[in-house]
């Protein structure tokens, strides 16, 4: 059945390759055992809530004699530690994720099965730009100026992560990300220009700019907190209240307008950059920070339905600059996958949209 479309989308077909999309029976739920047709390496045989669902390979498959692997066994598993116990004794080849443990604890423990790559989200503070403080672009680059991401990613947290200065990920296709041109700076000359910026702002020792920073309850959160906003108090000597809330009071309070500055994060569903740019044009309702920018949102609007692939990756970068100048968001790391695979399973790839097909890979004896 065709798609209609109001214009060119030149990001459809990734918009339309995960596995999610794909055909059913109209009328039968996706995943009924004996009653789903399947199209690809597997059908469904068992399918038990809260347990696990069972697939076997699909006869019918156009390359059925290639598919290595008879019979695949998705286990739901609520708590990292479980799943990560289970693949130490053996019962499961390949986990979905890891415990947030410093990377060099898991290699000590399974070594090269343990896999790091680069995956499409990002990790952030918000601003609300509708209401003073933050209205204050220059006050909104001096903060982000002075977040030590290095620190961050390689001592306080140590899970792999990248350390963020831009909206998109690097290693997008066909896309080059766009930092503010004081990223590539010593951090000590960020301090100075950000202290300059602060003072422009209308602050300064005798009057430090005060505000409340929110965020989801959670260990690690607070550990970022702690820490973004000792760097913040160091460099400029701002005063930071910390307000940990269950995620979704936290969700309402910025949807309210009610948030000074938020944690947040994003991760793309489609490899391409209009994935992070599209958050912040009008007629989104994911612009937590209520970013407006009329040369942002004609570039964001207009590289939706340019087909020219040179033009509208211009339009995309240029997008990008844009926000990156405004500095609605503070950009703190990328995601990594971080999951555990066997030494018995061959054929394993990583990538960024964490989609790893069962029937591209095989089981040592």
């Amino acid at each position: 059945r065709a798609i209609p479309l109001g214009g060119p989308a030149p990001f459809m077909p990734a918009l339309l390759a995960p596995g999610g999309l794909g055909p059913t029976c109209r009328g039968q739920p996706p995943a009924k055992p004996g009653a789903t047709i399947s199209n690809g390496a597997y059908v469904v045989a068992e399918s038990v809530p809260n347990s696990h669902v069972l697939l076997r390979k699909n006869p019918a498959y156009h390359d059925a004699s290639g598919v290595a692997i008879d019979v695949v066994r998705y286990v739901q598993i609520a708590e990292l530690s479980a799943e990560y116990n289970r693949f130490r004794t053996g019962e499961l080849d390949i986990t979905s994720n890891s415990p947030l443990h410093p990377l060099d604890e898991i290699r000590a423990a399974v070594g090269d099965q343990l896999k790091v790559s680069p995956f499409l989200a990002l990790y952030y503070y918000g601003f609300n730009t509708q209401k003073p403080p933050f209205t204050s672009r220059a006050l909104r680059q001096a903060l982000s100026m002075t977040v030590d991401r290095e620190k961050l990613t390689d001592v306080v947290l140590r899970l792999g992560n990248a350390p963020a200065y831009s909206l998109v990920p690097d290693g997008m296709p066909d896309y080059t990300s766009q930092r503010p041109d004081w990223a590539s700076a010593p951090y000590d000359e960020r301090v100075r220009r950000a202290r300059a910026l602060y003072a422009s702002a209308g602050y300064g020792a005798s009057r430090p700019l005060r505000f409340e920073l929110r965020y989801n309850v959670g260990s690690a959160h607070e550990r970022i907190a702690l820490a973004v906003s000792g760097m913040w108090q160091e460099a400029l000597g701002v005063e930071v209240t910390l307000v940990p809330e269950e995620f979704k009071s936290l969700l309402q309070t910025i949807q309210r307008g009610d948030a000074q500055a938020f944690r947040s994060s994003w991760t793309a569903d489609f490899p391409d950059a209009l994935a992070f740019l599209q958050n912040y044009i009008p007629s989104s309702t994911l612009n937590l920070s209520g970013y407006r920018n009329a040369a942002f949102d004609s570039d964001a609007v207009t590289c939706i339905t340019e087909a020219d692939p040179a033009k509208r990756r211009a339009l995309l970068e240029r997008a990008e600059r844009t926000f990156a100048d405004d500095a609605p968001i503070v950009p703190l790391y990328f995601m990594v996958n971080r999951r555990l695979v066997s030494k018995r399973v061959r054929g394993w790839s990583d990538n960024p949209v964490r989609v790893t097909y069962s029937r591209t890979l095989s089981l040592a004896d």
